[in-house]
């Protein structure tokens, strides 16, 4: 390829966005108050089954409210053990995947969406319950760079096994993403952590874009950004370290496939909706197991009849 061609713009947008990437973030909480002006922020955690860590995250945002935080909100994605009630009882507010249109569906990406409808922060942070408070590093390119839309957070993993990346995403990005985004988006090669749930936009940028169902929520919703706003829109930060494990193979595959449904959509592919199907091995041969796709997204919010309260 010659630097006018796909290889030279993706090279051109890694350079760009790594002016806009920031290792280790230094904002101050003062500092991005006085930033702030009249704009408002909402964090969201979505959780699902989170019930022993969402007490501790709750307690590492709850100091922040009426400062740099305006209001923390949960949104719960289908949880069976505790999370609800331990959300609650921090004085919390907890929302439900219930809202009108997503049907019987719960999951990451009707998460994100049903926040949409119950907060009206004009910068929105999503934050990981896993992981620990990163709110400041999240915001300060929102509140200090009026180009901005979208801040994608990444982490080093503490302890990563034996040859494999420490960059905090694991398998699933280095043997799928990456190859994928280098073939049909090229712009977003420089991105550290694609399919990271740690990031802050823009309300006015959410609202506009239709949200992927489930796991591929935030590619999509990367991928939207770069469509939409382009590469000089989109940011990062580093969030320090993390003790991640990726998911079992068996889980990886579904996930997987879903990701790559939102991510042919977004680049003008179309998808065949077939599932993935994977052999397990039983007494006598294999059994199949197919996990199928969801390829209709959930509306946005922008022109849903809102009910923020």
């Amino acid at each position: 390829m010659t630097p006018g061609g796909a290889t030279g713009d993706g090279l051109a947008a890694a350079d760009r966005l790594a002016a806009r990437t920031w290792a280790h973030p230094e904002w101050s909480v003062p500092d991005l108050i006085a930033a702030k002006v009249d704009r408002s922020v909402s964090v969201v955690v979505p959780t699902r089954d989170h019930a022993d860590v969402v007490v501790d995250a709750l307690h590492g945002l709850l100091p922040l409210v009426g400062t740099l935080v305006d209001d923390v909100v949960v949104v719960d994605a289908g949880s069976t053990d505790a999370t609800i009630d331990r959300a609650e009882s921090c004085g919390v507010r907890v929302e439900t995947c219930t809202a009108r249109d997503a049907g019987d569906r719960s999951g990451r990406g009707e998460a994100i969406w049903r926040s949409l409808e119950v907060i009206d922060g004009d910068i929105v942070v999503f934050v990981d319950p896993r992981l620990g408070t990163s709110v400041a590093a999240l915001t300060g390119p929102l509140l200090t760079d009026e180009g901005v839309s979208l801040v994608k957070g990444f982490r080093r993993r503490s302890a990563p096994r034996l040859g494999e990346v420490d960059n905090g995403d694991g398998r699933l990005t280095e043997l799928l993403i990456r190859p994928l985004l280098a073939s049909l988006r090229p712009q977003l090669t420089g991105v550290v952590s694609p399919l990271g749930r740690e990031f802050a936009a823009s309300r006015a940028l959410l609202t506009a874009l239709s949200i992927a169902p489930g796991p591929s929520a935030d590619i999509g919703i990367l991928l939207d950004a770069l469509q939409t706003r382009g590469i000089d829109s989109i940011a990062q930060v580093g969030l320090g370290e993390a003790q991640e494990s990726d998911p079992a193979l068996t889980e990886l595959g579904p996930i997987g496939r879903q990701i790559v449904a939102t991510l042919m959509d977004r680049s003008g592919v179309v998808d065949s909706g077939a599932p993935l199907t994977s052999y397990r091995a039983v007494e006598g041969g294999f059994e199949a197991h197919r996990a199928h796709p969801t390829l209709r997204d959930l509306p946005p919010m922008s022109t849903v009849n809102l009910t923020v309260r």
